[in-house]
């Protein structure tokens, strides 16, 4: 399901490392630049854009009937690999191979939007697609003071897991994975880490040891939080499930017929609770 782009988006460019880099930004309907308003901000996968993230994903729209701010940044290209990409600390394309301080990049990026638009400081957050999501994990790990969460889709983290630093900091995270994905195996290997060894470091980062599981037609919804109820590890098991953010399209009649998974709206209610 692909969902036109609103015309609230406007593109910007941020001086980095003397470096130009751009991304788009969303304002809702009725924006205000008086009041305070939650900040998405959503990390496209290798090979996609910004503005396909924002056409296949329908955040904008989601935007403009909750209230809140979404920034699309943009990965890095280079004359070998035209694909943008961002550098996750073990993947992927040509911003890995330039080893690209992107966290720096989103950090910087998150100062400077939040002074420039009406942010609540206190409410940001960061969802990423593939190579996306495999940033997300990386920055959930390196920016838990300036996060309220993160949301990883169809992305995991590396096998080795020395890269993500500053580990130990609880940051509530949705993972949300496809057992019939070939581009992140569910299993693993390759110097990517499976999904259950993905999960299992972020209920260990969170210390997540309670459990609730609610089965439902097309996925598993596995809660795991800490002794208070807090720092949630929600992870969404899609029993069919490919390389992709999970409504943007119906992959069969009984997807129409029945009522299927849609990640934006699944991605916002988590970013609400926390």
């Amino acid at each position: 399901m692909l969902h036109l782009i609103p015309l609230r988006t406007f593109k910007k460019a941020i001086t980095f490392q003397d470096t130009e880099r751009s991304y788009f930004v969303h304002f809702p309907s009725g924006y205000d630049n008086n009041k305070k308003y939650p900040l998405v901000v959503m990390l496209h996968g290798y090979s996609d854009s910004p503005r396909l993230m924002e056409l296949y994903s329908g955040m904008s729209r989601k935007a403009d009937k909750e209230k809140f701010i979404v920034v699309y940044p943009k990965g890095l290209s280079d004359t070998h690999d035209r694909h943008l990409s961002w550098s996750a600390g073990f993947c992927c394309g040509a911003a890995a191979r330039a080893h690209s301080d992107d966290v720096a990049f989103i950090d910087q990026l998150l100062d400077e939007v939040s002074t420039q638009y009406a942010v609540d400081t206190k409410k940001v957050y960061i969802a990423g697609f593939s190579n996306g999501a495999m940033f997300a994990h990386l920055l959930g790990t390196h920016l838990h003071a300036k996060v309220a969460a993160i949301a990883a889709i169809a992305g995991c983290i590396g096998s080795d897991t020395a890269y993500l630093q500053n580990k130990g900091f609880p940051v509530p995270i949705l993972i949300m994975n496809g057992r019939a994905d070939r581009t992140i195996p569910f299993t693993g290997g390759g110097g990517y880490a499976s999904v259950t060894e993905t999960v299992n470091f972020w209920k260990s980062n969170n210390k997540s040891t309670q459990e609730y599981v609610s089965k439902e037609k097309f996925y598993d919804k596995t809660i795991y939080s800490d002794s208070e109820g807090r720092n949630e590890v929600a992870f969404y098991e899609i029993y069919d499930g490919k390389h992709l953010w999970f409504g943007r399209k119906r992959e069969s009649v009984a997807l129409l017929l029945n009522k299927p998974i849609f990640t934006t709206e699944e991605v916002w209610d988590f970013f609400k609770k926390h």
